[in-house]
């Protein structure tokens, strides 16, 4: 008799624990924190404050950690993260500047992917640096362009870095946001390049960057 009992309590004991450890396990888990969000008063901003800045920073370190993951639609999702505020309006060449340096600054360093080995985190990397439109975004296109950098890129990234330097190139066409003697600097070194370069593609995307130069001073350096 208390054999009997006893079984039926251990029995109905264990039966309690799993119902209970099954209702726990199937709880959700607590929500994932919101990604960051960068309001209109910093990216209209002519002078980002400290504030602002630390917002960029935080910002840019949740895009471009996420830039590296290995799962192909989260890549392409911190891509658009990175893009998004490039695209509002009233986005200030200020912004741009302070956006930039953070994408850049160390320990986020987006640049780390385009001098990487993994194709899909390069793409996408180059996607969100042409769109920047500065002229720390142009001189790393154009250094990344060159045959010549130690240790320089592959073929194909190389012909990204040109393809990226061209767009920029254009995006200066109806803004202030890169100076001419920055532009004249990066076309020399793209002529350079060109002259070095060993692969027809390369060249090719080399001079089609060199054909959107759109200031004077610029095309003064091209014609010699």
């Amino acid at each position: 008799m208390l054999r009997s009992s006893a079984r039926r309590f251990s029995v109905s004991t264990v039966a309690a624990l799993a119902v209970t450890l099954l209702v726990v396990g199937s709880r959700p888990s607590s929500a994932a924190a919101p990604p960051p969000t960068l309001p209109p008063e910093v990216t209209t901003s002519n002078a980002p404050s400290p504030a602002d800045v630390d917002l960029i920073v935080a910002y840019c370190k949740d895009g471009v950690s996420r830039l590296g993951s290995g799962d192909f639609r989260e890549v392409e999702k911190a891509r658009d993260f990175l893009l998004a505020p490039l695209n509002l309006p009233g986005v200030t060449g200020a912004f741009r500047h302070a956006y930039t340096k953070a994408l850049f600054s160390r320990p986020i360093d987006i640049l780390r992917y385009i001098d990487g080995p993994q194709p899909h985190p390069r793409i996408n990397a180059f996607r969100v640096i042409e769109n920047l439109g500065t002229g720390d975004a142009l001189d790393a296109m154009v250094e990344r362009a060159d045959s010549s950098r130690r240790p320089s890129l592959d073929v194909g990234g190389r012909l990204w870095a040109a393809r990226a330097a061209g767009t920029i190139l254009r995006s200066t066409r109806n803004s202030d946001v890169i100076v001419p003697s920055k532009i004249s600097k990066a076309v020399r070194a793209l002529g350079s390049a060109a002259e070095r370069e060993p692969d027809v593609n390369v060249l090719r995307r080399q001079f089609d960057a060199l054909g959107a130069v759109n200031t004077t001073e610029a095309r003064n350096e091209l014609v010699g």
